[in-house]
């Protein structure tokens, strides 16, 4: 359904110039394996070799105990030159990531221009929660939430494309499995679900939590630009609360916790604009 809308959206707006597109230049094989298996770094030089519309955004968060802020610093890469960008926010720094580095990745690429097909991929790794990466009070509840939306006005979303990695692994306790999950999904996007699995509760420590989540949407309209949001809030809590929710009828989709529940968020946003150059929001 998705496609034959945005077929049908296409007709008479070819532009004079050819977009290069994965699938023209017959490396989708090779952008999809790198951009599954987390390599945003190599899936972006590959790209800008065949001047491929694409962008790739890098965000480190780290809690400064003394300021009580959260600083942010986002890198963005464009023909192999980085552009380094800063902001500060007010947030608790109760938070057993203070010792972290945490980092979140984005990229955005074009994948067919007769189907005005793009790809855009969210991963986030958190760094070491404690001095032996035990995470000091984290019980896994509620789980960590992260978004990817658009407005239905500019995009129709092709969610059978729709994936998050790891998987939960069944074989391992709810309360420490690691692990990742599409929770929800609509026209506005994807909700997904993350569980951190560092836990003093339990002997099967990770240093690091790592994953991704991803999806593809059809362009509809290539006549301004369009936002695709991405959020990850990473929660936490020392008592049993409710887990994260989703608000999937707005764009952005919003993420909601339950009471009791300390959290923060990195927000990387991509712009693709009408001549298909893909850009970090600068908010």
């Amino acid at each position: 359904m998705g496609t034959s809308t945005a077929l049908l959206s296409r007709v008479g707006t070819a532009r004079d110039t050819v977009t290069a597109t994965v699938r023209s230049e017959g490396i989708q094989s090779r952008a999809t394996e790198l951009a599954h298996a987390g390599e945003l770094r190599q899936l972006s030089r590959l790209l800008d070799q065949y001047s491929i519309p694409n962008e790739l955004t890098r965000k480190e968060a780290q809690p400064d105990r003394v300021r009580k802020s959260i600083k942010t610093r986002t890198s963005v890469f464009n023909d192999g030159e980085k552009q380094l960008l800063s902001q500060e926010s007010n947030l608790s720094t109760q938070d057993e990531w203070d010792k972290d580095d945490s980092s979140f990745n984005r990229a955005t690429y074009y994948i067919n221009k007769s189907e005005d097909l793009w790809e855009t991929v969210f991963e986030w790794d958190l760094g070491d929660g404690g001095d032996a990466g035990e995470g000091q009070f984290e019980s896994n509840t509620p789980h960590d939430g992260i978004q990817i939306s658009f407005s239905t006005n500019d995009w129709d979303h092709n969610s059978n494309a729709a994936e998050a990695r790891p998987k939960w692994d069944p074989d391992r306790p709810c309360s420490c499995s690691a692990g990742s999950d599409i929770e929800e999904k609509s026209p506005h996007g994807i909700g997904a679900i993350y569980d951190d699995p560092n836990n003093p509760y339990f002997d099967d420590i990770l240093v690091n939590a790592s994953g991704s989540a991803r999806t593809q949407m059809y362009r509809t309209d290539d006549e301004r630009p369009h936002t695709l949001y991405g959020t990850y809030k990473h929660t936490w809590s020392t008592v049993n609360v409710t887990g994260v929710s989703f608000g999937m009828k707005n764009t952005p989709i919003s993420i909601g916790v339950g009471a009791d529940v300390y959290s923060w968020n990195a927000n990387v946003d991509h712009i693709v604009k009408p001549n298909d150059e893909v850009v970090t929001d600068r908010y």
